[in-house]
């Protein structure tokens, strides 16, 4: 699960879950898939409850997080299908008791890709 080295390194790429074959192209053309939606990292206060309130927001095309302990934080990745929704996701994240840290709107990786995909980050739910 090294995204930034598949990236760098290959010719084509094939994103499996559990064993099926999703998409199977170059990664440009894996990544260009995705440039009609918008991409946002936030960094936020550790936020553990509620998450699942993220994908019930109509413009979230879909979501990831990794939780960082050590940090005392939450890295929300949220893909859009209208930047509108951005709004929407930063007074759910201030309605949830956290505060914002960061937010950056970012171009697709190869991870981007894999979560629109399959509905999760590498790391959640036996990815």
């Amino acid at each position: 699960h090294y995204m930034a080295e598949a990236d760098e390194l290959c010719d084509r790429v094939a994103i499996i879950d559990r064993g099926q074959v999703l998409e199977c192209d170059t990664p440009a053309a894996l990544k260009r898939k995705l440039q009609q939606d918008a991409i946002y990292q936030l960094d936020v206060d550790l936020l553990t409850d509620h998450l699942e309130k993220f994908s019930q927001i109509p413009e979230v095309v879909n979501f990831a997080f990794e939780h960082k302990h050590a940090e005392e934080k939450t890295v929300l990745k949220i893909i859009l299908k209208d930047e509108a929704g951005i709004s929407k996701v930063t007074k759910l994240v201030e309605s949830s008791g956290s505060k914002i840290r960061s937010l950056s709107k970012r171009e697709p990786s190869l991870e981007d890709v894999f979560v629109s995909l399959v509905g999760r980050g590498l790391g959640e739910n036996g990815a």
